[in-house]
């Protein structure tokens, strides 16, 4: 099984945590599920989540937008 580090949009440190999702522009669409603010919520590390360019319904709740770089919310 490959690292998650290995997979598209996932950007790890030195260490192999992950750092950004960047999902833009990857035709996503539909809304945040509770699961993925919840898997969210469990990366201590994550900085940013670019998720810009896709059609995606909802706005992620706002706890998670004070430690993920609000400068890459722009969902659309």
């Amino acid at each position: 099984m490959s690292s998650p580090c290995e997979w598209h949009g996932v950007v790890c440190n030195d260490e192999g945590a992950i750092t950004e999702l960047a999902l833009e522009g990857n035709g996503l669409g539909g809304t945040h599920s509770a699961d993925l603010v919840r898997w969210l919520f469990g990366l201590a590390t994550i900085k940013a989540l670019k998720r810009a360019d896709n059609q995606l319904d909802a706005a992620l709740p706002p706890a998670i937008r004070t430690w993920i770089s609000d400068t890459c919310m722009a969902g659309g």
